[in-house]
């Protein structure tokens, strides 16, 4: 098991989280792009590492806003 989170995110933000490895993210993923091709919506699913310091956030590594007002004040 790695010690980074991994998530599954659209441009709404995190979808699904708590995945333990990059390729176990990207399968998750795929079955989200199958079955949005069958149900033919168009979504893009993207995995992100999640920031590490606020997971209830949902955020990206690099991207949390908690991180920014926390760190850049």
């Amino acid at each position: 098991m790695s010690d980074s989170e991994y998530g599954v995110f659209t441009e709404e933000g995190c979808i699904e989280a708590s995945l333990w490895s990059h390729a176990n993210a990207e399968a998750v993923a795929e079955l989200y792009r199958e079955q949005a091709a069958e149900d033919d919506v168009e979504e893009t699913y993207t995995v992100h590492e999640m920031c590490e310091e606020h997971r209830d956030a949902e955020r990206p590594k690099g991207e949390c806003d908690e991180c920014e007002a926390q760190y850049n004040d």
